[in-house]
């Protein structure tokens, strides 16, 4: 077996709250139904400014062919990823609160966090290792409420400015 390799990704864990209670309630099988429908419809659903993205930089336009990103999912864990690269950010961000907003309609409360680092996120291999990862569990236990919040790592001016306008709503935490 090959050795994984790290790299740098935008990285997103979502916790799905009550998944106790959900577990009782409705069983295995319709809790497997519910991840593969909110995958289906907000992760891997095709990007709606199409395949082809285009961001401007210092050094000219950077273009890209844009793709779903990663993820993964285990108990009452969601976990997105995807490279850290311009073009690809804008269109993660959007898939996260994508998935906030399908869960939501579908009763299934998430609390999320978006991080940014060097990482080993390998499906292949299994292994899942990295700051981005600890940093994401630490901030999205911190949070109190229903929602998506940005780590500390997400906030680097490189990784905001490709962010579309509306990506990103600022409040004060209840």
């Amino acid at each position: 077996m090959e050795k994984p390799k790290s790299s740098r990704y935008a990285f997103a864990m979502f916790d799905v709250l009550g998944f106790s209670a959900w577990v009782e309630s409705t069983g295995i099988q319709t809790i497997l139904d519910t991840y593969h429908m909110l995958i289906e419809q907000a992760v891997l659903k095709p990007n709606e400014k199409g395949s082809l993205s285009t961001v401007q930089t210092p050094e000219g336009a950077l273009f890209a062919i844009g793709r779903a990103p990663q993820y993964a999912y285990f108990s009452d864990t969601i976990l997105l990823w995807c490279p850290l690269i311009p073009p690809a950010v804008d269109d993660f961000v959007g898939r996260c609160r994508d998935l906030m907003c399908e869960a939501l309609s579908m009763n299934v409360p998430l609390r999320g966090a978006i991080t940014l680092g060097e990482a080993v996120l390998d499906t292949e291999t299994h292994f899942f290792i990295g700051k981005p990862i600890v940093e994401a569990h630490h901030v999205e236990r911190g949070q109190e409420w229903i929602g998506l919040t940005l780590g500390y790592s997400a906030i680097w001016s490189p990784f905001l400015a490709q962010l579309h306008g509306t990506a990103i709503i600022e409040y004060s935490p209840p």
